[in-house]
């Protein structure tokens, strides 16, 4: 059996930046309607990897998205890397599990019951065996079931190769903590960088 793991997170309502992460009815409605797309699926399974939240519970989560016979809903109970390394496609929608699951060399479906926002550039066509992606997007529902079928068709036992992740890596001359450490401490103090006084402002 194929499985498709939805893993992410969900900012409550009076969080500043709710318009780029999903809210908890939001996070509601997209495994809503996974559930049922995968539920067309044959010898496909569906976990809901939920976090522990008062917001959305997990007896709310199993009363609203209603799940068929085969999907899972269960809060984090062990590492995610374990759920991941069995899952066949992530879906998420903006959560750093996407590039998790890119380094992990699996393919990832962003959803989010809208289209208001994309994480990141993502491909909106169905793969093929023979033209295929890293990151795919689906902006309505009724999408849901092709895509997914496509995207499974496509990568499952194929993982993700080098050419197609190398542009998520950062170049090999970036610099890393190890490089901030050794300027850190070979620095010349002298050298450093005074600010000019700030100019108090006048009595208006």
């Amino acid at each position: 059996e194929r499985l498709i793991l939805l893993a992410d997170t969900y900012a409550a309502w009076w969080f500043p930046h709710s318009y780029i992460f999903l809210t908890g009815d939001a996070f509601v409605a997209v495994a809503r309607a996974l559930a049922q797309a995968v539920g067309q699926l044959k010898d496909t399974r569906f976990l809901i990897r939920a976090k522990h939240k008062p917001e959305c519970d997990l007896e709310a989560l199993t009363k609203l998205v209603a799940p068929p016979p085969n999907c899972e809903i269960k809060m984090r109970d062990v590492p995610f890397v374990e759920d991941l390394a069995r899952a066949d496609l992530l879906v998420s929608f903006h959560s750093t599990t996407v590039e998790e699951a890119i380094f992990a060399r699996k393919p990832v479906l962003l959803w989010g019951a809208t289209s208001r926002y994309s994480f990141m550039p993502a491909r909106d066509e169905p793969p093929t065996m023979d033209d295929r992606s890293v990151l795919y997007r689906a902006r309505k529902a009724a999408q849901l079931p092709g895509m997914i079928r496509a995207i499974l068709d496509a990568h499952t036992g194929r993982p993700l190769e080098d050419a197609e992740i190398a542009s998520y890596h950062w170049p090999a001359e970036t610099p890393g903590i190890d490089d901030l450490a050794r300027e850190l401490a070979t620095r010349d103090p002298r050298q450093a960088t005074s600010h000019p006084k700030e100019k108090s402002l006048a009595p208006l």
